[in-house]
């Protein structure tokens, strides 16, 4: 069971890819995903109550903690005034493969993992659909490129990763939400054309016997599973 904490954080990087870095009152980094980031216009200086989940073990030499919380309205949020924030050269990080929650501004009482959606928090994951559906291509190929840097997968889970957030049925997706899922599936198959990521396809069978095939990208030849046919 993932263990969730809230502690007060402060930003002190904003990349280019759009995430963000901070650290918490007591010192240890925290990473905050590019939709989380802009959803909540973060920038260098800003503190926020927060909560918090224990980042991935392979991946906590570069950040301790993930945010999945930022509170907005909470008394020890603090943020600065609009001016020029330093925004880093590159963004070590790869986006995660899932972060349970979205932005809220509201503070529980208590900090547990969600059941269901509030009406404020589908507000604010819609608006992070729309943030990537009219983001330029080159952005959102420098994001896929660094998600798949960590580790293979297919696009559909490029498209979590890149949102932050827990999938959506295909079946629910409204027009948005497929658009966007549309156009990540486009960009990994460009970003393959190209020779900037390699793809296998990975053929499983049901008890059936029928076959399904899966396709998984990577940026690297070694990550996939050199068995099976490109």
């Amino acid at each position: 069971m993932i263990t969730y904490t809230s502690k007060v954080i402060e930003i002190t990087n904003v990349t280019r890819t759009g995430s963000a870095y901070s650290l918490t009152d007591d010192g240890e980094n925290c990473y905050i995903s590019v939709a989380m980031a802009e959803a909540c216009d973060v920038r260098k200086g800003d503190k926020f109550q927060a909560t918090l989940r224990p980042n991935y073990p392979e991946r906590q030499d570069i950040a301790r903690w993930i945010a999945v919380r930022l509170h907005q309205d909470h008394e020890n949020t603090i943020l600065v005034e609009d001016d020029d924030e330093e925004v880093v050269e590159q963004d070590d990080y790869a986006a995660e493969e899932f972060v349970e929650e979205v932005v809220t501004t509201t503070q529980p009482e208590k900090v547990v993992e969600p059941v269901t959606a509030t009406p404020s928090l589908r507000t604010m994951r819609d608006q992070m659909f729309t943030i990537l559906l009219n983001m330029d291509n080159s952005d959102l190929d420098d994001m896929i490129l660094e998600t798949l840097d960590v580790d293979p997968m297919g696009f559909v889970d490029v498209l979590w990763s890149v949102l932050s957030i827990n999938p959506v049925p295909l079946s629910a997706m409204n027009e948005v939400q497929h658009g966007c899922y549309t156009k990540v599936q486009s960009r990994c198959d460009v970003l393959a054309r190209a020779g900037k990521l390699v793809e296998a396809r990975y053929t499983t069978h049901n008890t059936e016997g029928k076959a399904h095939t899966s396709l998984v990208y990577g940026r690297r030849m070694e990550q996939l599973n050199p068995t099976v046919v490109v």
